[in-house]
């Protein structure tokens, strides 16, 4: 009996004290795991400020790689979607601007809750509008080339200032939307004008009502509204033309295209009933 009672007790004191070694593995263990937690972090966030004196001293090479070196080795640090965007930046700055707007609007797609979304957003309108071409004396003026960065630039700045409106740089991102839609409409006047002059004025009439509807908010409007009065007098559409002479004078009475158009519609209401009704005006 005296036997069993030792070897039961032997039995409880192996117990505790392998209860007792087991909580100070997993003491160490927790310790060390944050520890390493805390080293992981930290050389996150060194590598990712060498990488911004790298980047503040315009030396992009060697920032891109302390950026990139961050994304890979430590992609659960808050300081990786800080060097994705620290990237984008980088081409930027170096003028490639399609591959800045990929990955700005990225960073905008993997991190939408993000403090600095709302910057990738409107720095991918950005990097659209420096693409866009502009005057230069040896080339053709630049409403007459391609558009496509323009419109790319006119989306983006108008998504970001519908998602973003309270950012910083909602006054700029207006500026240049305004800069970018009457760029838009200057292309269409001078389609509209080519069309003009081959003697298609039909889709001189299209492309400027197509105008109308896209930038009615540009300073190119009254313009753009006696162009398209003017080809519907043409085109014997008398109805449509007075009502676009009205638009003009009623929306813009202090431009001097209103003034053009105020005789037109005078000559309009001295014009007999028939001509006026003449055709269905298209």
């Amino acid at each position: 009996m005296l036997r069993i009672v030792k070897i039961a007790h032997v039995r409880c004191v192996f117990s505790a004290l392998l209860t007792a070694l087991l909580a100070v593995m997993v003491a160490c263990a927790e310790t060390q795991d944050e520890d390493t937690l805390v080293n992981y972090s930290k050389t996150a966030r060194l590598n990712y400020e060498r990488g911004m004196e790298d980047f503040e001293d315009e030396d992009c090479s060697d920032a891109r790689k302390l950026f990139e070196h961050v994304q890979n080795r430590f992609p659960y640090s808050r300081y990786a979607a800080l060097a994705q965007l620290r990237l984008a930046d980088c081409d930027y700055v170096q003028d490639k601007y399609s591959e800045a707007a990929v990955s700005y609007k990225h960073f905008v797609k993997t991190h939408p809750a993000h403090p600095e979304v709302h910057y990738a957003a409107f720095r991918t309108g950005l990097s659209y509008y420096r693409m866009i071409p502009h005057d230069w004396f040896i080339m053709p003026p630049s409403w007459e080339r391609d558009q496509s960065a323009t419109r790319d630039a006119v989306r983006s700045f108008k998504l970001f200032l519908r998602n973003y409106p309270s950012s910083e740089h909602i006054k700029w991102a207006q500026d240049l939307l305004a800069g970018c839609e009457r760029a838009l409409a200057r292309h269409e006047i001078y389609a509209a004008e080519f069309y003009r002059n081959q003697g298609e004025l039909e889709a001189a009439a299209g492309r400027l009502h197509a105008a109308m509807q896209r930038y009615p908010d540009s300073s190119l409007a009254p313009e753009a509204l006696y162009l398209l009065g003017l080809t519907y007098l043409e085109l014997q559409w008398y109805t449509s033309a007075r009502s676009t002479f009205k638009e003009l004078v009623n929306k813009y009475p202090e431009s001097h295209q209103s003034s053009r158009a105020r005789v037109y519609l005078e000559t309009f209401m001295g014009h007999n009933t028939q001509s006026l009704q003449r055709g269905s005006d298209g």
